[in-house]
């Protein structure tokens, strides 16, 4: 067993040998560097109530690792098991790092609805669910990977985003693939 739950954390716990063989995929193929710190070194920082009313203790540690991460790096690496909040934990840092910016989402077509979710119930803003006809977005932009992949192949800008969520990147982990030669694109 690679993953143990953790019932104060309310989440799997995965071995940092398991993490790094992810990570490792990642920088092999051309779309993550590594670089930071480990997050025991990281100092707290302060949420808006609004955010720490809804998300559990490990998330605010998770949104404290995005946040300080990205600060010093550019681009943070969140990898959890599935139902524990990644979405939110993703979208409450997005908003730390740039309360009023323009947030693009990148996500298999299946998770756009859910996203969609997450914003309005979670954040309180609508977002807008991009396609190959319509790129354009303020706010909080939802395109599924294969949309991501045809606008930027085809030169539409997608740079009104300060931040961008690209979630399951393990859809871009293979070096050839049109995909992430998107995410290096962009």
């Amino acid at each position: 067993a690679h993953q143990r739950w953790d019932k104060e954390r309310g989440c799997y716990v995965v071995p940092a040998e398991v993490a790094q063989v992810v990570v490792d995929k990642l920088v092999t193929a051309g779309v993550a560097k590594k670089r930071g710190k480990p997050v025991e070194e990281f100092e707290p920082i302060v949420l808006p109530s609004s955010a720490t009313n809804r998300l559990r203790d490990y998330q605010v540690d998770g949104v404290r690792f995005i946040v300080e991460t990205c600060e010093e790096t550019g681009a943070a690496l969140l990898a959890d098991s599935m139902g524990v909040g990644k979405s939110l934990q993703a979208y409450r840092a997005a908003r730390a790092l740039d309360a009023a910016g323009n947030v693009l989402i990148v996500c298999p077509a299946v998770m756009t609805s859910r996203w969609a979710e997450e914003v309005t119930n979670f954040g309180g803003e609508e977002s807008t669910q991009l396609s190959s006809k319509s790129a354009s977005w303020r706010g909080v932009g939802i395109s599924s990977w294969d949309t991501f992949r045809s606008l930027t192949e085809h030169g539409v800008s997608l740079s009104p985003a300060s931040i961008a969520i690209l979630a399951e990147l393990h859809y871009a982990s293979n070096s050839r693939a049109q995909r992430t030669q998107a995410v290096r694109k962009y």
